[in-house]
């Protein structure tokens, strides 16, 4: 984000404080709405990070659900050493 600096002396400050207070203000003003946005930005960003994230979790689980083998289907000799979900 942007940042703002004013390297002066105190006596040049106060001299120009009333030519470059509203300027000032002013920059502080967009400063914040563009971090407020910048914000609201991420914060969707995340939400659909989390969406993608869930999506992707269940279509796992369909898949392994659909993946299953009943153990009456194995044949002894392999059923022993598979493991169940």
């Amino acid at each position: 984000m942007g940042r703002r600096s004013i390297h002066c002396s105190p006596l040049w400050l106060r001299r120009s404080e009333k030519i470059h207070l509203k300027d000032n203000k002013q920059d502080v003003v967009n400063t914040n709405q563009k971090y407020r946005e910048y914000l609201r930005r991420q914060e969707i960003e995340q939400e659909k990070k989390q969406q993608r994230e869930e999506e992707e979790r269940r279509a796992i689980d369909e898949a392994l659900e659909s993946c299953r083998i009943e153990p009456s289907l194995l044949s002894g000799r392999f059923s022993s050493s598979l493991e169940y979900f």
